[in-house]
């Protein structure tokens, strides 16, 4: 106990102290003698005392011991692989766990239940199993003992099968809990039969007709002696290819490698099956489908040429320097093309560029063959505006190009300041190593001379750059109507352009402008250009889910990939993508969550530009703990031995009760006493007042 005053001694105190001793002093001189009034005098002198005392706020600290039960925490797994073993059913499982408890608190334990399996739930004492459980996190369950395990626990018994398919390494963490816990095992020690498909591993886009490689990585788990199995790979339930092969358990992984080559071209789905073996419980992870992109081997341009002009071998040159691309050349000479115009009808075409075409109109017959060709095969359009362009023979192809002349014009043969406009971010298929287009400075830009003065007819449609002149003059138009893709150049001054900008700090720009015009028309960059996948198109719950691919063009140190995953319009995670240089390609991995249907968004910056692609993918409702259905005791008795507690059979179960007693541990608790705010120091003091008022009176000093 401990004594100690709030308020220090002040004059006042002193003063009173004074008085009262001078009191106390005069009464027993002047008043003892007296028999009848000592008793009186003592009981006035405690009263003055207890007043000063109070004075001071004397606070009074008292330590009490008591002692506390200890609680033993019970944890049961509650995760889908309890409800598979053979040798117990999960009603056997719960009047089994029911008898032991009631067992234990016979002993006068106290007891708090948890059930747990991806998450640890308060239950009651006598709440069953359902093994509803999607995943089993062991590392979850030792936290819940960590936060609770100082004066409160006097251990902790677990019931589990010992299947960690989520979380952290559990003996990891056992090493930090300070009180014992004992396991009983639940299960079998052999594994029951599961072959699954681990992974798939294949390029995220392909080039039609060259090779490409899968790997499939097959697990094994279970008791299987060197069985055979089939594994396949099949595109629109036609097989493509097969391999056959000797597999054994314990988890053993196994690639196999396939290569195909591809003959169609888009997106194309593709399966992977392996057979299932005797007794397998899960066959939901035999099968699993992939999506590849194919891209064109060659594209085929159809170069129309009305008259040669400088512009020709500036273009043709560009467009040589495409590896993939494979021009077919036709002249218009003497009212003719050379070669015959026949090949350019019967050949499929990705694009067709006009080149100072058409020198003179063109007949309504070729105009409806055109239109046809164009749409039949789904061709981009390109247009060049040479100086043998004049508007009387270029209306036969406004309406492929979705123009109309201006009503007012500029001087024809003036050059004129042009610059891009802000509209081109709609696009992101151009150079952004330096500075956005449409930010450069117009004095850069050599100037130009109109040619064709047009506008647009759609707002598709639209113009990147301009003319910087009284009347708004489109230099460059590009757009997308019903999925045909346009671009317009409208003046003649195309090489001027190439060779003035030559030698110039803007060289690259004209070139990488004109790529990625191409690339955009024909659908092999721009929009297109990000090919991403996930390793699979169906996981279960809780399955780690693999990122892969690629952005078609110069991977810059700046350059940033990410995944964000939403379902409805809800964004569930989001996770950044890593460049391996190794395989070249962008990798990132997350974990599957609850069941549905989920959409995913990849999104790429590459300094100034940003692309996205985004796609689907099912999560399906937990069969990942069946591929795990046995008895993990070597990983139990690592943890209750850490902890120093006990790992008990489920045969040997009621062995556990020996190591159960009630414990209890001794608390001080600490009592503060303040009299000044006391309500029986008060009641005391009217007490002592009556006794004194009441031995005056008897004595007849009143």
């Amino acid at each position: 106990m401990s004594l100690e005053f709030l308020r220090p001694p002040d004059l006042w105190f002193w003063g009173l102290l004074l008085g009262v001793c001078s009191f106390s002093l005069w009464s027993i001189f002047k008043l003892w003698p007296i028999h009848q009034v000592r008793i009186p005098v003592l009981i006035r002198i405690s009263l003055f005392s207890l007043l000063l005392f109070s004075l001071l706020q004397p606070k009074i600290t008292r330590k009490i011991p008591k002692e506390y039960p200890l609680k033993w925490n019970v944890y049961t797994d509650n995760s889908m692989s309890m409800g598979y073993h053979q040798a117990y059913s999960l009603t056997t499982l719960n009047e089994e766990i029911k008898e032991i408890l009631n067992k234990i608190e016979d002993k006068g334990a106290v007891i708090d239940r948890f059930h747990f399996s991806n998450e640890v739930i308060h239950t009651d004492l006598y709440e069953p199993l359902n093994a509803g459980g999607s995943s089993t996190d062991l590392g979850i369950v030792l936290n819940s003992i960590k936060e609770e395990e100082k004066d409160n626990l006097a251990g902790v018994i677990l019931f589990t099968d010992g299947q960690i398919t989520h979380g952290l390494d559990p003996v990891q963490t056992s090493s930090e809990i300070h009180v014992p816990i004992h396991i009983i095992g639940v299960g079998e020690d052999t594994p029951l039969v599961d072959i699954a498909i681990k992974s798939i591993d294949v390029p995220t886009v392909a080039i039609k007709g060259e090779d490409v490689e899968a790997t499939v990585v097959v697990m094994a788990t279970g008791i299987i002696a060197n069985e055979g199995i089939n594994i396949t790979l099949s595109k629109e339930k036609k097989i493509i290819g097969s391999r056959f092969m000797k597999i054994q358990g314990d988890g053993v992984q196994s690639d196999v490698h396939f290569r195909f080559k591809p003959d169609d071209l888009g997106e194309i789905a593709y399966q992977v099956q392996v057979s299932s073996l005797e007794n397998e419980i899960n066959v939901q992870n035999n099968r699993q489908s992939f999506h590849l992109t194919i891209l064109k081997n060659r594209y085929r341009v159809a170069l129309l040429t009305g008259a040669p002009n400088y512009n020709t071998s500036v273009m043709k040159m560009m467009m040589n320097n495409q590896p993939r691309i494979k021009i077919d050349h036709f002249i218009f000479i003497n009212d003719s093309f050379q070669p015959a115009i026949k090949k350019f009808w019967e050949t499929s075409y990705d694009l067709i560029v006009l080149d100072n075409y058409p020198i003179q109109s063109v007949s309504s017959q070729w105009q409806r063959f055109f239109a046809k060709k164009i749409v039949a095969q789904k061709t981009a359009l390109a247009w060049i505006i040479g100086p043998s362009v004049d508007p009387l023979s270029a209306k036969s192809f406004f309406p492929f190009f979705h123009l109309k002349s201006l009503e007012s014009k500029v001087d024809g043969e003036k050059y004129y300041r042009w610059s891009f406009n802000e509209t081109i971010v709609n696009y992101p298929i151009f150079p952004q190593n330096e500075v956005p287009l449409y930010s450069i400075d117009q004095t850069e830009l050599p100037p130009l001379k109109p040619g064709l003065q047009v506008s647009s007819t759609k707002k598709m449609i639209q113009s990147l750059a301009n003319l910087i002149s009284p009347q708004q003059i489109p230099v460059l138009l590009i757009g997308e109507v019903e999925s045909l893709r346009t671009v317009v150049w409208t003046t003649p001054d195309f090489h001027t352009l190439y060779y003035k900008l030559t030698g110039t700090r803007r060289s690259d720009m004209f070139a990488g402008i004109w790529n990625g015009f191409f690339g955009w028309l024909m659908r092999t960059t721009g929009d297109n250009d990000m090919y991403f996948r996930l390793d699979k198109d169906s996981y279960q719950q809780g399955e780690l889910i693999k990122v892969m691919g690629n952005k078609i063009g110069q991977v810059s140190p700046a350059s940033h990939a990410a995944i964000t995953l939403q379902h409805g319009e809800n964004t569930i995670n989001s996770t950044e993508l890593r460049y391996n240089p190794t395989f070249q390609r962008w990798e990132g991995q997350l974990w599957a969550s609850k069941p549905g249907t989920y959409g995913y968004e990849i999104i790429f910056q590459n300094e100034n530009a940003t692309s996205s692609q985004k796609g689907v993918f099912i999560v399906k409702e937990s069969q990942i703990e069946l591929n795990k259905v046995f008895l993990n005791d070597n990983l139990l008795r690592k943890i209750s031995l850490k902890t120093g507690g006990n790992y008990f059979h489920w045969d040997s179960r009621n062995e556990l009760i020996d190591h159960i007693e009630q414990r209890t541990i001794t608390k001080r608790k600490v009592v503060y006493i303040e009299p000044h705010n006391e309500w029986w120091i008060l009641i005391g003091f009217i007490v002592l007042l009556t006794v004194e008022w009441s031995l005056r009176r008897r004595a007849g000093l009143m």
